[in-house]
This record gives structure tokens, sequence and C-alpha cells, in this order.
């Protein structure tokens, strides 16, 4: 499912009055007239800062790497949000420009002094924010992979039609060849390693299954990371088309056998569309939408909401009022259904604080192709269509995609034959052992992805790619 992060970081800015920061001014006039050159060390490096909106502060933290191609990551650490990729980063004279299209957000400001004076806009509201160079203590992450790693590591570059996914492609020790597993990402823009509140889930998962003798392609979403293309304009199905691209490298490679999917999320919606034209050689479904989408998402709403502390009758209510809301999702953009989503907007309590420019870009969001798709979809037809071993799991306490309704769903469409399903007690949506599931605990979980898990996942597979 979509990251939760961005959609709490934009709804706490969007909510917010805006106002206008003088260096804003600032970087404005300096981008109408000739910018006098400077060196990317001005910016390169650590920075971090407090953004102040109304009722709050929020620590920012932003990483510049490179030399004349700049690249950035966002981190909010007081969110749980760490690791999001910026779309573009540019620096002119001394102007600072910094796009993160996973939040809509932007960050322009002016280097001066040692440090970084400007601006931080989103959801209609714009904040002065100053990043001075330093950082903060990370997270501690003790199951990720120490070097050296006792098999190849090779980066990798895909071909697909007008765009290219980069990639890394592990494979074993020996000559093989071994079995093989695409990874697919879950929903918005991920990178090859699934980085999300501080933890790498593919890094770690991909390290253990190469450990057991299994080679894993991980790569980059298109328009992320070192892939090209548009990853905004991209529905679930030409993510699909980039999973096909995905397999039938892996096949050709001399090191691998037999090879599969492994999904997670969104990613476990992706692979079963991606299956008659892949042809994979067996499916793993981590946390896979079994039911429609509309009820998968009125569910996820409701259970959020109440590992929130919302009483489950207040939760319940909201999930009815929510309906007709995802409905109109699923019919597409037209004036009609702007008009009723817009009306239902305007009766929110809180959107009296909201500009309309908010508004209009909250629609515009909401009635994109990939929304469009992915709430009209219901994952049925797709899954019912497999006819090789699939291995699908969940966590009890996942709060995005529920597990027994969405185990329901897949036991009701793939043959019971081909299918092998397991809830595991105690893990949430990313398979940490939990406390309640909420989404605010990820970032808190030293634990990446449950061992277990990973034993009988590469077990699994090395038992059904022979």
């Amino acid at each position: 499912m979509r990251p939760l992060f961005a959609a709490s970081l934009a709804l706490v800015l969007a909510g917010c009055p805006k106002t206008q920061a003088p260096e804003a001014s600032a970087a404005a006039e300096a981008a109408s007239g000739e910018a006098t050159p400077a060196s990317p060390d001005a910016v390169v490096g650590d920075w971090i800062g407090d953004l102040v909106i109304p009722g709050a502060s929020l620590r920012l933290a932003l990483h510049i790497t490179g030399d004349d191609d700049l690249a950035a990551t966002l981190d909010s650490p007081d969110q749980g949000g760490f690791g999001i990729p910026a779309s573009s980063v540019t620096f002119s004279g001394d102007q600072l420009r910094v796009e993160v299209a996973a939040l809509g957000a932007t960050y322009e400001a002016k280097a001066v002094d040692g440090a970084l004076d400007g601006t931080f806009s989103q959801g209609g509201g714009s904040f002065e924010l100053r990043l001075e160079r330093g950082s903060y203590d990370a997270p501690s992450r003790p199951q990720e992979p120490e070097q050296p790693l006792p098999y190849t590591v090779e980066d990798v570059s895909i071909a697909v039609e007008d765009h290219a996914l980069a990639g890394t492609l592990t494979l074993p020790e020996g000559d093989g060849p071994f079995p093989a597993v695409v990874l697919i990402t879950g929903s918005g823009p991920q990178d090859r390693d699934e980085a999300i509140m501080g933890h790498r889930p593919f890094y770690v998962l991909a390290d253990r299954l190469t450990r057991a003798g299994i080679a894993v392609l991980r790569t980059d979403d298109r328009g992320v990371g070192a892939s090209t293309g548009d990853f905004g304009a991209a529905t679930t199905v030409d993510f699909a088309d980039d999973a096909t691209a995905a397999m039938a490298w892996l096949r050709a490679r001399d090191e691998t056998a037999k090879v599969g999917f492994l999904g997670h999320s969104e990613g476990g919606m992706v692979a079963p569309l991606a299956d008659p034209e892949a042809n994979p050689d067996f499916h793993v479904l981590f946390a896979a939408p079994g039911i429609p989408i509309v009820e998968l998402m009125l569910e996820q709403q409701e259970a959020v909401a109440m590992s929130m502390g919302v009483p489950e009758e207040q939760a319940k209510a909201d999930r009815d009022k929510r309906r007709r809301g995802l409905e109109l999702l699923a019919m597409g953009d037209s004036p009609e259904v702007r008009e009723e989503l817009r009306a239902m907007i305007a009766e929110a309590p809180e959107a009296a604080a909201l500009p309309p420019e908010a508004i209009e870009q909250t629609l515009d969001t909401q009635l994109s192709p990939w929304w469009t798709f992915f709430t009209g979809h219901d994952p049925a037809e797709s899954l019912g269509a497999i006819d090789t071993p699939v291995l699908a799991i969940w966590g009890s306490l996942d709060v995005q995609v529920l597990a027994e309704s969405n185990r329901a769903g897949l036991e009701a469409s793939v043959d019971s034959e081909l299918l092998t399903t397991k809830v595991y007690e105690g893990l949430n949506h990313l398979f940490q052992s939990a406390e309640t599931g909420s989404v605010a605990e990820y970032a808190t979980i030293e634990e990446t992805l449950s061992e277990q898990v990973m034993t009988d996942v590469s077990t699994w597979i090395l038992e059904n790619a022979h």
C-alpha cells in the first residue's frame, strides 16, 4: 500500500495556513538573474534542522551526495520516515532546490555562512526551514549484512521500452545454475532495498536468500534512484510490465534455473498481473491483497485508526463515510467526480484551513491513473489464472493488509493444490515482531524482517524450484 509516512506528512502540512519566507523571494530573484558558480561542496553532506509548523516541530534531515550530478534523501526522524529519495537536486550560484516527488514537497534554500536558509513547501503551505550541518543517531538495524559478503554482487541495468531499471543482482557462491527470484516492491516510489522508516527489508531479504543458495534480482522502481522513466504516470499494470522485463532478463542469465516472483504488498498484486507474460515458475506473496481494493482500503483505514487509539465505534462509522469517496476514485477523473469529491472534502472540519490550491492538488493526486486503476481493481481474476506453486503469507498484526480477509480471498481464487498460506502471529505489515502492528512502531522496532519468515521462504523456494 502507498507509504503512510508520505500521506501523514502531507496531511500535517496541508492543513496549515500558507506563509511565505523571505528566502523564497530571494531564491526566485536569483533564478531570474545570472547566478555565480559555486562548488557543490557548499551543499554536499548531512544537514538537519527543525521544521516549525502550527502546533508541531519536526526534525528534518537532508543528505546530499555527488559532485556535478547531485542526489539527496530526506529523513523525518520524528515521523519514522527515512531515506525518502529526492526526485531532483539542483545547485546554481548559492541557490539549492530539492524536489521530493514522493511527498509533493520542495525545499528551496540559499547556502550562506555554512548553513542552508530557505523554505519547505508542501500541500499549499510554505514554511521557513534552516538546516545546519549535522546528523542524529540513526536507529539500530542489526540484521543488515556486514562486508565482506560471501557472494557476488553485480550492478545491472534492464531495458524496458522507453526507460531502464537499475538494480542489483546477487549470486550465491558456486557455479550454479541457481533458483532465482525477482523482488517486487510495495506501493509508492521505492528503491531496490524497499527502504522505509530506516529499514531496508529487501536488502536484508536478498542477503538471506542469496546465502541460502538463491539468486536475487532487486531494482529501483521506474523513475526512482538510478532507474529512468516516469513513476508518477505509471499504474500497477505498468509496474507489471517492469516485473515482466526483469523476469525475462533474469531468466536469460546462465547462472539461473527456475525463476519466480516475490512481491510485497502491492508487489503481491503486481506479480499475478505480470504472470501471463512473465510465466514465472513460482510466486511468493508477502501481505498480498486478496479482496477488492476498495474493501481492503476500508479495512485498512479502520484498522489503522484503531491502532492509533480511535474508538472502534468511531472507526467503523468513519469507514462507512469513506466508502463513497473510494468508489468515486475508482470511477476515474471527470468533472462530475471532481465536483462530488470536492464537496466531500468541504464537509470535513479541517477543510476551512485548506487553501483552494491544496484541495485541487489533493484531487489531482487522488484521481491519478495509479489511484484509478488501484481502487477499481479486484485481484481475484489474476490470482485465479496462476498455475504454478504459490506461497502467500501475512502477519497477524498487519493493519495495512489484514491477514484473515485477504487470506480467504486468495484461498478462494488460487487452486488449492498449488497454494500454501500462513499467518505469522505477532508480525506486522513489514513482517517485524510487533506489539500492536501500528505504523508508528515500524521505525522504533530494531528488527527489519523476521528471521523465521526468511528461513521459511528460502526453504520453500528451494523445495519448489527444483
